[in-house]
């Protein structure tokens, strides 16, 4: 038989954990590269005028919410897909749409927060598209982790245990 026939890495969905990772360090260059702009604004705070209506206190959001929902959370839900076993078996393949669910809420935020639209909450600032967005990326991992859940709970009831 063909080893790359037994080779799971080769089917859709495979890997959420390792997409997650990427997603996640694509946030961190975009998040780092939003902070250096920041910083570079308050050592010359003359080039805020080349920036137009994109100001410090517009790029402050972008990078805070970045470094939270991007950077932060997003490894963490590929943590959450190993443990509720997302990344394996029938949920598997739902495990990167989901991803690329919250990757675009985040985009959309981007967006959102550079056009002025924010209620200057931190990290609450969801407005417009985004704030439907990002909660139905909240409701997709939700419901997947759930059914995972239960796939593998039902499947651990139903195996025989390795002690008896």
């Amino acid at each position: 038989m063909n080893s790359q026939a037994l080779d799971d890495s080769t089917l859709p969905g495979a890997r959420p954990i390792a997409t997650a990772a990427w997603h996640g360090l694509f946030w961190l260059v975009v998040a780092n590269a939003v902070g250096v702009l920041i910083a570079v604004l308050l050592l010359f705070p003359s080039l805020s005028t080349q920036l137009g209506e994109c100001t410090y206190g517009r790029w402050i959001m972008v990078h805070m919410n970045l470094e939270l929902y991007g950077w932060t959370s997003v490894p963490l839900v590929g943590f959450l897909f190993h443990v509720y076993g997302a990344d394996r078996g029938a949920t598997a393949p739902w495990s990167r749409p989901i991803l690329w669910a919250w990757s675009a809420a985040l985009a959309v935020g981007v967006l959102t927060w550079l056009s002025g639209q924010s209620s200057g909450k931190l990290f609450l600032d969801w407005s417009g598209y985004a704030r439907v967005l990002f909660p139905a990326a909240l409701l997709a991992l939700w419901l997947l982790l759930t059914v995972a859940f239960i796939v593998n709970w039902n499947h651990s009831q139903t195996s025989p245990s390795p002690h008896s």
